[in-house]
């Protein structure tokens, strides 16, 4: 029975151990072919309580905020060259997927393990 308890707490530590990764991707057509690009998102910022995520890629601004406590998330999709357009959204942390369509290209973040 110990033996037990020591591998499902072992189990359990590791599963929350697991980190989650987020993916900014541009999609776009060009002439008649669809060309896309991604970007991981980097930690910018961190401690106890919020951890933060962002990346740039072909003029587009992806951003990721969370909340460790209630498990939440700030999601922010923001299209250049002067970062005035964009979508934002919340939703539970990690598994994610926020998307902003434009006339030429998609702008997606996902998130997840």
């Amino acid at each position: 029975m110990k033996n037990f308890l020591m591998v499902l707490f072992m189990s359990c530590a590791f599963s929350f151990s697991i980190k989650a990764k987020c993916v900014g991707s541009v999609k776009q057509i060009t002439g008649t072919s669809p060309a896309e690009a991604k970007v991981d998102l980097q930690i910018t910022y961190e401690d106890t309580t919020i951890k933060k995520l962002q990346g740039e890629l072909d003029n587009a601004f992806f951003s990721v905020t969370v909340n460790r406590e209630n498990k939440m998330a700030f999601y922010l999709i923001s299209s250049g060259p002067d970062y005035l357009n964009g979508v934002t959204s919340r939703s539970s942390w990690p598994n994610a997927r926020v998307t902003m369509v434009q006339p030429q290209r998609t702008l997606i973040i996902e998130c997840g393990r």
